[in-house]
């Protein structure tokens, strides 16, 4: 018998709050014929390390993924993928991403490969545009690339659609051209469902997004006080359309001295907007992460402080600054319909990492 289909969507930056608020037809009916849960993200709530927890069907301690820039010693410790599951139960897979790093680092079982700077078949989008791959333009051609191989290769029975979280960082949800993108998604994914009725889905999303008001550069911070650090690290390095560091909810930092401690402690917590000061130890074990690489401490920021490389040791951001990577962007939605087999107790969701943990095992 021929595995069932099975379309995974990733989708970076859609947090509990922003599902709930837009108008998402498609998914929301769904959810009310297949199992929905609002779940948590794994931590650190950014695009990358969830992705991997998600197709790994593990913590970060497992597959090793916490900053932008993996840690080659951790690769031989990689759980097998979902793609090399479905590969080695005879289901074909395809992998449809805007970023090409998440392909580079898991793609290796896939049949095919697709993204709009690079494919293996090479299958470009249909205008002449290049497609940027931070664009709201590229999530859209993903789904629309996914619709036609769900018509035109039937012999693919798992296909990972992922897109990038860069319209919910440049808009908020209750802006229209917030509702048109995701309704314009919304409306493919009903697509996706037309032109495979005999499909499973599986939804859910990477992280959430939340309006930021500073930002703090550590090393900055304590060089500035008299105690410079050995190494400050942000799980992720993005910057916005002009250039500037847009920043993440946590941070992690390596100290010159032990001994130094107690006073880079005293330092950081007096900056506004610190949430926590976690011991490696500590946040080893709350938070499933490899101990080997974090710092000696990481730094937790509330709902409006992220971190960054900046000029100077701290600044405002601007309006309407949307981030993420703290505790308060890890609720998203998660969502399976229309899946024949058996589907573990609703008790087992409790995070991204769950999502397809269970298949082809």
């Amino acid at each position: 018998m021929s595995p069932q289909r099975i379309i995974v969507g990733i989708f970076e930056g859609l947090g509990y709050s922003d599902y709930t608020a837009f108008p998402l037809l498609t998914m929301k009916s769904m959810a009310a014929q297949g199992l929905f849960k609002q779940v948590t993200s794994t931590f650190p709530s950014t695009g990358l390390s969830n992705t991997a927890s998600i197709i790994c069907g593990a913590w970060p301690e497992a597959h090793g993924i916490v900053f932008a820039t993996p840690n080659p010693a951790l690769s031989t410790a990689v759980p097998p993928t979902l793609f090399q599951r479905a590969r080695a139960n005879n289901a074909p897979s395809a992998f449809l991403t805007s970023t090409r790093k998440v392909f580079e680092l898991f793609g290796d079982a896939v049949a095919v490969d697709i993204a709009p700077h690079s494919a293996k078949p090479r299958i470009k989008p249909a205008s002449d545009k290049t497609l940027s791959p931070d664009s709201e333009e590229t999530n859209l051609w993903l789904w629309q690339t996914a619709i036609d191989l769900l018509k035109t290769r039937p012999d693919i029975k798992l296909l990972c659609i992922h897109t990038n979280d860069a319209p919910m960082h440049r808009r908020a949800p209750n802006q229209p051209s917030s509702v048109n993108y995701m309704t314009r998604l919304d409306q493919l994914i009903a697509q996706a469902q037309e032109a495979a009725p005999d499909a499973a889905f599986f939804l859910t999303a990477t992280h959430g997004m939340n309006v930021k008001k500073r930002c703090w550069d550590l090393a900055k911070v304590c060089q500035t006080n008299g105690y410079p650090l050995k190494c400050f690290r942000t799980p992720e390095n993005e910057l916005n359309e002009t250039g500037e560091p847009i920043g993440i909810g946590c941070a992690s930092i390596s100290l010159e001295d032990p001994e130094d401690e107690t006073r880079v402690r005293e330092i950081i917590d007096s900056l506004e907007g610190i949430e926590s000061i976690l011991p490696n130890r500590d946040a080893t074990i709350r938070f499933h992460l490899p101990s080997k690489l974090l710092g000696d401490l990481m730094i937790l920021g509330d709902r409006d402080t992220v971190f960054g490389e900046l000029q100077t040791a701290g600044a405002d951001l601007g309006e309407g600054h949307r981030a993420h990577g703290s505790l308060h962007e890890t609720e998203v939605p998660l969502i399976t319909y229309n899946y024949a087999g058996m589907l573990p107790s609703i008790d087992m969701f409790e995070s991204t990492k769950d999502l397809t943990r269970f298949l082809y095992r």
